[in-house]
């Protein structure tokens, strides 16, 4: 709660947080970009990765659902060069 991307009243309007998942989401995946295959060894995380066409770029999307941070390593990418990369995160304070 509250429910949708935005809240729209008289006189102004609230971005829900909702708003920044699903620009986190849709800002780093495209048309034509492939979901690959991940794994993970803790219940609490939820991942899904896309690989562009080209397969020069690869967005993974980690989800905590836990109910505290975690330490992440990423290793085993199949081949896939990732010596470099960017972070974005959304949670209670951070908007992507």
């Amino acid at each position: 709660a509250p429910g949708g991307l935005i809240s729209i009243s008289s006189s102004s309007y609230t971005i829900n947080p909702v708003y920044y998942v699903f620009k986190q989401f849709s800002a780093f995946m495209h048309a034509g970009w492939e979901r690959v295959g991940i794994t993970s060894d803790s219940l609490n995380l939820n991942l899904e990765a896309y690989i562009s066409p080209e397969r020069n770029a690869l967005s993974i999307i980690i989800i905590n659902a836990g109910t505290g941070d975690m330490t992440l390593s990423i290793s085993d990418l199949g081949g896939f060069d990732a010596s470099s990369g960017r972070l974005y995160r959304t949670s209670e304070s951070q908007n992507c």
